[in-house]
């Protein structure tokens, strides 16, 4: 099975049926790939880090984004736009889908992180 696939499965045996929030789910778990250069489950990483929105959702803090931020990007990039879209991916892949936020809301956000960074 597909390893965003297994993190759906999860989401939908929590709330019983595919909805909104489940996409904002896949979309969280793609922005932590992006941000981190990782898979979602890589069974090759240490114990605790092969689930990373487990290992992301453990880190919480922007202030340890230099530990989770894609190290091919060599610190080019703007430490605020990276720590919002962090702190944005965090809020789609909760466990509690009534926490996570609209559709509206995601691009509402990266909107905004985007227009100051441009």
């Amino acid at each position: 099975m597909p390893p965003l696939l297994i993190l759906l499965v999860k989401d939908i045996m929590f709330t019983g049926h595919l909805t909104m929030k489940c996409d904002i789910y896949s979309l969280g778990v793609v922005l932590v790939e992006s941000i981190t250069g990782r898979r979602a489950m890589d069974r090759n990483m240490p114990t605790g880090q092969e689930n990373l929105v487990e290992w992301a959702s453990r880190i919480k803090s922007t202030r340890k984004l230099d530990k989770i931020m894609d190290p091919r990007l060599e610190h080019n990039y703007p430490i605020k736009g990276a720590s919002e879209c962090f702190a944005l991916a965090l809020r789609c892949v909760s466990n509690k889908p009534k926490d996570r936020p609209s559709s509206e809301e995601v691009l509402q956000s990266l909107e905004r992180i985007y227009a100051l960074h441009k």
